[in-house]
């Protein structure tokens, strides 16, 4: 299943409360940012904060607050924008937020 390109930043959340997030129209950064930025303004024109929108932005922020984009897209290279695949965005056992390839 491969969203169209230019469409949206699509995303899913797991069973487990994981974030799938589709890079199929930019890099992990912008991908991330969009649907952050998305997501909040759903929430500014006043749709409810559902627990899928709530968990979203909960694992987004953290994400994008403390990861060193440039570095992550140079160590690995499907993540800048050239290739098309979902990333995983998980909670771990200290706080942060990290990333799997899927």
């Amino acid at each position: 299943m491969t969203p169209e390109r230019g469409a949206a930043p699509d995303h899913r959340l797991t069973a487990d409360g994981a974030l799938m997030l589709w890079l199929g129209d930019g890099c992990i950064e912008t991908c991330a940012r969009r649907l952050h930025r998305r997501l909040t303004g759903e929430l500014l024109a006043g749709a409810p904060a559902t627990p899928e929108r709530t968990r979203a932005l909960a694992l987004l922020e953290p994400f994008l607050a403390a990861t060193d984009f440039a570095r992550l897209r140079g160590a690995h290279r499907e993540l800048a924008g050239d290739d098309r695949v979902w990333v995983v965005l998980r909670a771990t056992d200290d706080g942060a937020v990290g990333w799997e390839l899927v």
